[in-house]
């Protein structure tokens, strides 16, 4: 009887613990966290690497960012708002459901494309159904085919005439669309470059200064054509803000100013056998009497002086390389030798001279 009791209190304790134990399933569309990932309870953060976005939430505030081009990010904001930031073309895409924002469509209400983009990919909004207002900037040069059709509550664009003139079907199935043009307006800079080729009104340009032709230095813009005013940003940039109209620009060079020449030197010591000093005249390599370094221009030697004024018959210095003869018959001791070492300068250096003491013992 009491086997028989212990045995059912065992099974019953068996059961209890099968609930604890029973699998959870989950689907595939469930995401589930990887180890690496780390959540706060004020600031949870979802991520996918196939799609390629992050969700971020912080009390009541809900943004969803990713990748849409090489260097072209996008940003979602809780109030609706799709921005295309940072640099170079967006992506392309075959149809509106491969797009990295598929799953937040009817999220947006407005798509802003700020400078720094150059394009808008193809099918890249197609069939955002709610979305209201777009605004693209100066420096998109091309909108991809069907990049906004379908968008059936659209109401404003604003863009430049020519982007939609150059492509198919940008509002292709947008019924309530009405198109804002801006006229954009050449920019010719001379000697240099712009971030833009063409500006509407009120856009701001970058100027980058070209190259410098040999002997010269940037000295300051002109304007030519068109009433600005340049704000030097450093010595290579600048800006402006675009006028409603043509644009010319130089950048004007200058002789450049020679700087000191960077010639530099320093004696050495050396020693010659008087046993060899009899028999016939010595070469001593320059590197074995002085250190000549950055040197600008062409560079020539010249014997100044000798410690021992009455032997300085016994030494030459010759002019082209520097290397020294001491003649035979020398005698013993230890001489201190002057010499003047020129250098000529070129375009960007004046001409400079160093005087170099070494000293030569025979022995």
């Amino acid at each position: 009887m009491h086997r028989f009791k212990f045995t059912s209190v065992l099974l019953a304790a068996a059961m209890c613990l099968s609930l604890f134990m029973t699998p959870v399933l989950v689907s595939a569309d469930e995401t589930v966290p990887s180890e690496t990932e780390t959540t706060e309870s004020s600031e949870p953060t979802e991520t996918s690497q196939s799609e390629k976005f992050t969700v971020n939430r912080k009390e009541s505030v809900r943004t969803v960012t990713g990748m849409c081009g090489d260097r072209a990010v996008w940003l979602l904001d809780n109030n609706g708002t799709l921005t295309v930031s940072g640099f170079g073309d967006m992506d392309n895409w075959e149809s509106g459901d491969l797009v990295p924002w598929k799953n937040y469509k009817d999220s947006i209400r407005a798509v802003v494309v700020s400078s720094g983009v150059t394009s808008v990919g193809e099918r890249a909004f197609d069939g955002c159904l709610n979305l209201e207002t777009v605004n693209i900037a100066e420096t998109v040069v091309k909108i991809g085919d069907f990049a906004f059709s379908g968008c059936t509550n659209l109401k404003s664009a604003i863009l430049d005439e020519n982007l939609y003139r150059s492509s198919t079907g940008i509002f292709y199935g947008c019924p309530a669309v009405s198109v804002s043009y801006i006229a954009s307006y050449p920019i010719t800079v001379i000697g240099g470059t712009s971030d833009l080729s063409k500006a509407y009104a009120g856009a701001t340009v970058t100027l980058t200064v070209g190259d410098a032709p040999e002997g010269k230095t940037f000295d300051q813009w002109t304007v030519n054509m068109g009433e600005i005013e340049i704000t030097v940003v450093d010595e290579k940039t600048a800006t402006f803000v675009m006028p409603a109209g043509y644009v010319q620009i130089t950048a004007s060079f200058k002789d450049k100013e020679p700087q000191n020449n960077t010639l530099s030197v320093r004696g050495k010591k050396t020693k010659l056998k008087a046993k060899k000093l009899k028999k016939k005249s010595q070469k001593v390599a320059r590197g074995k009497v002085m250190t000549v370094r950055n040197p600008q221009g062409k560079v020539t030697y010249k014997l100044l002086k000798v410690s021992k004024s009455r032997y300085k018959k016994y030494f030459k210095v010759n002019s082209k390389n520097g290397n020294v003869t001491v003649k035979k018959k020398l005698k013993k001791g230890t001489y201190t030798i002057k010499c003047l070492v020129w250098a000529s300068g070129n375009a960007d250096y004046k001409s400079g001279s160093r005087v170099v003491s070494f000293k030569i013992t025979v022995k």
